[in-house]
């Protein structure tokens, strides 16, 4: 299971994707190390790969719905719903999800 990473704004995301895209390229510049066996190095750089990749994967759509969740389009949408209520709605605070 991946880490739970807080991210504010794009910019995060970009950070995250960089330094993500950096430890991939280290592991593509690495060398065998010999008096280890094939087998171990193997399992480990495909299980290390595996998980930079799906991380990879899940701050870019991370990044690309926050991109359109903070759109004009879906702003003009959440506005127009707030017009079209008959009554003042009450807020009812935070609440936590898991």
């Amino acid at each position: 299971m991946l880490p739970r990473i807080n991210v504010n704004n794009t910019s995060d995301y970009q950070l995250l994707l960089d330094e993500n895209k950096d430890k991939l390229e280290q592991i593509a510049t690495q060398t065998y190390q010999s008096g280890t066996s094939l087998e171990e190095t193997t399992e480990t750089l495909e299980q290390e790969i595996r998980e930079l990749i799906n991380e990879q994967g899940s701050l870019l759509l991370g990044m690309k719905l926050q991109q359109i969740l903070d759109s004009e389009e879906v702003e003009q949408a959440e506005q127009e719903l707030v017009e079209k209520i008959p009554k003042k709605m009450k807020s009812e605070g935070k609440k936590k999800y898991m």
